[in-house]
């Protein structure tokens, strides 16, 4: 009983091996076993041409019965299997040559069409190791057709793949290496989808580069982690990307290291320091970043420090190191960069006394009160710390950090004058000098021997006063008038008549020469009301002395009266403009003696009664 063994899906027919032109009086009958059950069967005439295939795997039987005389039958056993589908890899090598690895734990012949006009290929499997290299004679890419082959039929299944060959390899175009502490490095590139990759790694003063991991089936720009870098934020380490086929042609990309940093702080200064760039001639620059800014880009590889002194007491600070390279990537022929991005952070510290504030003022408001102000020294603040002194006594007053004035609670006044002092505390418990002694000056105004006097102290701050201007004030504390002295200056009298303010309002402003606006009190000084009254007139229309007229200043409201001897009222004005023309009625009073009252309210409230006689003569 022969076997043979044929593919689900394969066609087969029946051959009885009898030459019907010499053998005629046999009669051949068959039965296909076509199911898997014993009972399935269907019989066949062998004059009548017949084809079938099976679409299940397994065991059938054929039965081929003879009758010539007596009967005879013989079977044939079909083994019906799904074939699987080859395993095969293809990769490509430098001049055109295409790799076929075959696998034959499946089958041990294999059909292989390059997908060129070459004729295809039969290939018996010789081992673990059977490759076949092809030679196309151009670089393109083809559609490769592998099949399988099963004896006796050679049936089998085919799987086509696609495969670019190519000239010579590429270089590995590399943008940019990062180091992280979530992923150690990695690196950017292109990635050419018929190359195979790999990563050679070292620490930086090692002197052989071992193999980190390969990259195949690639495309386009991707981003790759480098396995066991994880402490590369820490420790310096030299990578090659390296493009290679099968065939043991290798090309490496251009050499990168990247430069971790270690940062110290010291007092009043952060130390950063880097490993020495090693494939030095491929430097460009190395830029450094504090807090995302850069603050120094430097063009020698030899660099490694850098000092950094432009920092704040207890304020923190993250640098980080960007390193460039003359090479550029062919993609987009920008130069190549490596980063460390694990920022490394310190806290900044000082140890030393910081000096003294130098630029205090004390100003004086409308409501007599000091306010001192200052500015802010360039280092971080804990606290301020004003002291208060009066003669013998002080006062200690704390202020957060972030003031830079300070409304004091004490009114200024003749015999309350204030001196101030400021130290601070910085953020590193440092605490400074005291600043110079910072005083408000006090105007007082006076009037002495019928003349306005005006006096101030001399102001004490940082800086210096370059003079002092003196203002007139209105009621609206708007400037009207002023005058510039200088610093030696502290006196003045007002020989100006103001004849429509009665209260006159003086400041000093303290000229310092960044213009910053200082001010004394606000001195004021009362004018004494201003009345003349006539004693007589002589109303004859002679065109002497025809009217009565009181003059004066700073009167508010009035209210003049003039009596008879028999004590009835004759005229009565209540303002200097209007005049008596020594008529009651509009009949003219007879000449004698008359009693005048004059009620007045000056422009400070103030009220003031004015008895005398008048006389009228005609």
């Amino acid at each position: 009983m022969d076997t043979v063994t044929v593919c689900i899906g394969q066609s087969l027919s029946l051959d009885d091996c009898f030459d019907t032109t010499q053998v005629t009086d046999i009669n051949i009958s068959y039965n296909i076993h076509y199911n898997l059950q014993p009972t399935d069967f269907v019989s066949v005439d062998r004059r009548n041409p017949y084809t079938f295939s099976y679409s299940t795997a397994g065991t059938y039987t054929v039965v081929q019965d003879i009758n010539k005389g007596t009967a005879q039958q013989r079977k044939k056993i079909v083994v019906v299997i799904l074939p699987p589908a080859p395993e095969y890899t293809l990769q490509g090598c430098n001049n055109n040559v295409l790799s076929v690895h075959l696998d034959g734990q499946r089958y041990k012949r294999y059909y292989l069409n390059f997908g060129d006009a070459s004729a295809p290929k039969i290939i018996n499997f010789k081992g673990a190791d059977t490759t076949i290299l092809y030679t196309y004679a151009s670089p393109n890419t083809y559609t490769v057709a592998v099949r399988g082959m099963i004896p006796p039929s050679d049936c089998g299944v085919e799987i086509q793949q696609q495969m670019t060959v190519f000239q010579s390899l590429i270089k590995p175009e590399v943008m940019s290496m990062t180091a992280t502490k979530a992923a150690g490095l990695t690196v950017r590139f292109d990635a050419r989808p018929f190359l195979q990759y790999r990563f050679l790694v070292k620490k930086q003063n090692a002197s052989v580069y071992t193999f980190a991991d390969t990259i195949s089936s690639a495309s386009g720009i991707i981003t790759a982690n480098v396995p066991n870098t994880s402490d590369a934020t820490t420790v310096p380490y030299c990578l090659m990307v390296q493009a290679f086929d099968v065939c043991g042609n290798i090309l490496n990309s251009t050499e990168m290291c990247n430069s971790p940093l270690d940062v110290q702080s010291l007092s009043g200064q952060n130390i950063i320091e880097w490993p020495t760039y090693t494939p030095n001639a491929a430097l460009q620059s190395y830029e450094l970043f504090r807090d995302g800014q850069n603050v120094g880009t430097f063009n020698s590889a030899l660099t490694n420090q850098y000092t950094d002194t432009n920092i704040k007491c207890g304020k923190q600070y993250c640098y980080s190191l960007r390193t460039t390279l003359t090479h550029k990537n062919g993609l987009n022929n920008d130069n190549i960069t490596i980063s460390t991005e694990g920022n490394k952070c310190v806290t900044a510290f000082f140890n030393t006394k910081p000096a003294a504030l130098t630029h205090v003022t004390a100003s004086v408001s409308e409501d007599n009160k000091i306010l001192v102000s200052w500015q802010k020294p360039s280092i971080s603040i804990a606290q301020y710390n004003i002291v208060q002194h009066d003669g013998d006594n002080s006062t200690t007053f704390l202020v957060a950090a972030n003031d830079t004035s300070k409304q004091m609670p004490n009114v200024i006044a003749a015999d309350k004058k204030y001196c101030y002092t400021i130290s601070y505390t910085d953020s590193c418990g440092n605490v400074s000098d005291e600043s110079a002694s910072i005083c408000p000056v006090y105007l007082s105004a006076f009037e002495q021997k019928g003349q306005k006097m005006l006096q101030w102290s001399a102001y004490a701050g940082t800086p210096a006063a370059t003079g002092y201007r003196l203002e007139w004030l209105d009621e609206n504390g708007q400037v009207v008038s002023l005058q510039d002295f200088n610093p030696s200056t502290n006196s003045f009298q007002d020989n100006t008549l103001d004849t429509l303010h009665q209260l006159l309002r003086y400041r000093v402003r303290v000229l310092l020469p960044d213009s910053t606006p200082v001010y004394s009190n606000i001195g004021t000084l009362k004018q004494r009301l201003k009345i003349w009254i006539p004693e007589a007139f002589s109303p004859n229309q002679d065109g002497t002395n025809d009217a009565f007229r009181v003059y004066g200043y700073f009167a508010e409201k009035v209210d003049l009266q003039i009596f008879n001897q028999w004590g009835q009222l004759v005229f009565r004005a209540d303002n200097f403009r209007d005049a008596w023309d020594g008529t009651s009625n509009g009949t003219d009073v007879t000449a004698g003696v008359y009693v005048l009252r004059m009620d007045i309210t000056d422009q400070t409230g103030h009220k003031e009664t004015f008895r005398q006689t008048l006389t009228v003569a005609r």
